[in-house]
């Protein structure tokens, strides 16, 4: 007897039709019938009664021998199972979130690396790449994401790790006066009309604590809910913008590094303290902290 035997006799029991069961096992039906043919020569007991055409009906002798197919086949996926853990046993899946603004310098290159290097491990990375103003830090402690990188620097149930520096910077139409210099205070747009991105959000909430320490009313006149669209907005000459470095059309707008405090805040990797930890997410998140320095900005001149 085998199991492959009781996984067929299984299915006809299910479907008690042999054309239909050995569709649903990709097999041929002659493959089948003979499978279930030997295994009740074997037990030396009719399993099923061939009725009129291609039904069948299962014998009382089948009936008692399914539940202990059931029960074998099932004990036999679980030593599957526990061999492959035993074999990969980080293997897994890893959901991780992050905001493509904040992000997409150095998440490809980081997760690429991970890939390439930890493809033993037998690890799949889901990606939540958040492009719109949705508070996915919230998903952490709901177990919905296990990973995430934000620059929200707390929030309860999560432990929240430095993960590196990000430049923050002018963006100025092209040809505006104090385009062409090297670098810029945050004092110094005091007279430009500012265009926000996301009101109370944290990018906002860092600009208004910046102007505040100088003593200055932010001069954000309005917000978007998208770079792209803020982006825009500035390269048609209706104002000025804080932000990361995003990518723009050539000759659209000037990325201006801002000095000072105001010009670096921290991109912080996040997961949840208040439960356990899968083995997978555990490995992908000790990997991505030994790792932090492999970074698209490290490689193109930005400090992390």
């Amino acid at each position: 007897m085998t199991i492959q035997q009781l996984v067929y006799f299984r299915e006809v029991a299910k479907t008690l039709n042999f054309t239909r069961a050995s569709q649903n096992l990709n097999v041929t039906q002659s493959a089948l019938s003979h499978a279930i043919l030997s295994l009740e020569r074997e037990l030396e007991l009719p399993l099923f009664v061939r009725a009129h055409g291609k039904q069948v009906e299962i014998t009382r002798y089948g009936q008692a021998l399914l539940p202990m197919a059931e029960e074998a086949i099932a004990q036999t996926d679980h030593i599957t199972q526990t061999m492959r853990r035993l074999r990969t046993p980080n293997a897994g899946v890893v959901n991780i979130a992050f905001s493509y603004i904040n992000c997409w310098q150095f998440a490809a290159a980081l997760l690429r690396t991970f890939k390439e290097e930890c493809a033993e491990q037998n690890i799949l990375l889901q990606i939540h790449e958040n492009h719109a103003t949705y508070n996915f830090e919230e998903d952490v402690p709901r177990g919905i994401v296990d990973i995430a990188f934000s620059c929200l620097p707390e929030m309860e149930g999560l432990v929240t790790v430095p993960f590196r520096s990000q430049q923050l910077y002018a963006v100025l139409p092209a040809g505006h006066p104090l385009a062409d210099r090297e670098t810029l205070g945050l004092e110094e747009l005091t007279e430009e009309t500012l265009i926000g991105y996301h009101r109370g959000r944290n990018l906002d909430a860092w600009i208004q604590s910046h102007f505040e320490r100088l003593g200055i009313k932010a001069p954000i006149s309005e917000y978007t809910e998208s770079w792209s669209t803020q982006l825009t907005r500035v390269s048609l000459g209706e104002g000025a913008a804080v932000m990361p470095m995003v990518p723009a059309p050539e000759g659209t707008v000037t990325f201006v590094p801002l000095r000072g405090e105001a010009g670096r805040r921290t991109v912080y990797m996040m997961w949840s303290a208040g439960r356990q930890l899968p083995p997978a997410v555990r490995y992908a998140r000790d990997w991505l902290l030994e790792h932090r320095e492999l970074t698209e900005e490290r490689r193109g001149g930005d400090s992390v």
